[in-house]
């Protein structure tokens, strides 16, 4: 199996964390193979990866991301945000060794809890590039600022399996690199992530959900949660498989607030588990570090979260972002179409 990680140097000792946890609940894998995009890791962290990989007998190949860099620069590709890591897995098909055909992306904030054969197994549908957990909940506004049909179904890719033959074959990165030009700059919220969606939405297989269990749904409820699907009208899953992701996961992604975060994190259900990974990984000795933001929205939902019970805050920020959302739209439309 095939696995891939972008980083920059700040978020290295949380990649290294989650591949513990990868390596540790798989060992009946014959073969795992991680690579690290990398944006200046530094010789410590490198180290640690290397000494990793020693321990489980795995292999990790950190890949710079100058080599990413240059390929973008060849198509004047311009990356919008704060952080730039966030958009190389979008072209890491460009990048990795000629021989991978299939791929398994896994952001930083993820624990894996059970095993991946399966994923290594699971065969593509006609058309499908790559493979995605639904998260569908977003509202209409959202839909129309990201340019996507109401009847699309809207994807998490903070695990992706790629088959990199067919990404390649459909031209995935070209029409991302159309959807950032057109687009990205009045993309706001889950940037990379918007981008996914607004231009290979049609390529996009779905994956079951307990391989993106987020760990919101055990923090609001999962009953909670499956009643704002059907408010947005997706009902992909079902509660029964919602219900038996939470209760039986291969994979948690701490969206949101981080289980690093101290104070905010103490909410979270899922933070011993990260913990007890944490404490038997090479970055034990890291410390909690604070969450900063200073975008107005988040300052103030910062705030209701740590006042208010977690499902309130849900059902607030919720409400927020989609009056939020409208005025964007309205403000904005002209140019996302």
């Amino acid at each position: 199996m095939n696995v891939l990680y972008s980083c920059d140097d700040k978020y290295a000792p949380y990649a290294g964390i989650s591949i513990t946890s990868l390596f540790e609940t798989n060992k009946e894998l014959p073969n795992i193979t991680v690579f690290i995009l990398g944006l200046d890791i530094s010789d410590e962290n490198k180290q640690k990866f290397k000494m990793l990989a020693d321990n489980y007998n795995r292999n990790i190949s950190i890949i710079a991301a100058t080599e990413i860099d240059r390929y973008l620069e060849s198509k004047d590709v311009v990356l919008l945000g704060n952080c730039r890591a966030t958009y190389y897995r979008l072209y890491a098909a460009e990048v990795l060794p000629k021989e991978i055909s299939r791929v398994l992306y896994l952001d930083c904030d993820i624990i894996i809890v059970g095993s991946l054969a399966d994923l290594d197994k699971l065969e593509f549908e006609e058309y499908k590039s790559c493979a995605m957990v639904c998260y569908n909940n977003i509202s209409n506004n959202w839909r129309k600022v990201i340019n996507i049909d109401k009847n699309c179904l809207y994807y998490n890719a903070g695990v992706m399996l790629i088959d990199i033959v067919r990404w390649k074959d459909y031209k995935c990165s070209e029409r991302i690199f159309m959807s950032i030009k057109k687009y990205g700059r009045y993309f706001i919220f889950a940037v990379d992530q918007d981008i996914v969606n607004s231009s290979i939405n049609t390529n996009i297989q779905s994956l079951p959900m307990e391989y993106n269990v987020l760990t919101d749904w055990y923090n609001i409820g999962f009953k909670s949660y499956y009643r704002s699907m059907k408010k947005t009208n997706n009902i992909l899953y079902g509660r029964e498989n919602l219900e038996k992701a939470v209760n039986n996961p291969k994979i948690l992604h701490y969206c949101g607030y981080k289980p690093w975060h101290y104070k905010l994190s103490d909410k979270d259900q899922c933070k011993n588990i990260y913990l007890d990974v944490k404490k038997a990984s090479l970055w034990n000795d890291l410390p909690q570090v604070e969450y900063i933001n200073k975008k107005l929205l988040v300052k103030i939902r910062t705030i209701l979260y740590a006042l208010l019970p977690q499902k309130i805050t849900y059902y607030i920020s919720n409400a927020t972002y989609a009056i939020y959302l409208w005025f964007y739209y309205q403000r904005n439309k002209k140019h996302l179409r």
